[in-house]
């Protein structure tokens, strides 16, 4: 999840304004930009053993577009603070670590693993760099 936050505006704050949402919107392909760039190679280097490169790359940006649209754009038009972030990331890290073992075939402890470090990761470097 995925995952790194919004700015400080929420989605309700944008409105219909054609200039805040496609600011908004420009934040958050950075966002995925940045998580990818964090969370993909660490799923690389956890699952390089259990399955082919290709696929695991595959996996990571499919699983991430999958979760991080839902952290950016859905949860935060209902949630916000500490509820917020709690639904945020254990809803990346169950869906991350469900399409991880699905797709990769790998037993539940490396999926759970991946997708927990992968999303920890970019938590961590998304409160560094959005505050």
């Amino acid at each position: 999840m995925s995952t790194s936050y919004p700015p400080d505006y929420q989605l309700s704050d944008v409105g219909w304004n054609i200039n805040r949402v496609g600011s908004y919107f420009g934040v958050f392909v950075s966002a995925f930009a940045m998580t990818l760039g964090i969370e993909v190679p660490l799923l690389c280097l956890i699952m390089r053993k259990r399955a082919s490169m290709t696929r695991i790359i595959v996996t990571g940006i499919v699983a991430n577009a999958c979760t991080l649209p839902f952290v950016w754009f859905v949860f935060p038009m209902w949630l916000e603070g500490f509820g917020y972030v709690l639904v945020s990331e254990v809803y990346a890290v169950v869906v991350e670590f469900l399409f991880i073992k699905s797709v990769l075939r790998v037993d539940s402890g490396s999926a759970i693993l991946g997708s927990f470090l992968m999303n920890l990761s970019s938590f961590l470097v998304g409160l560094i760099v959005f505050g």
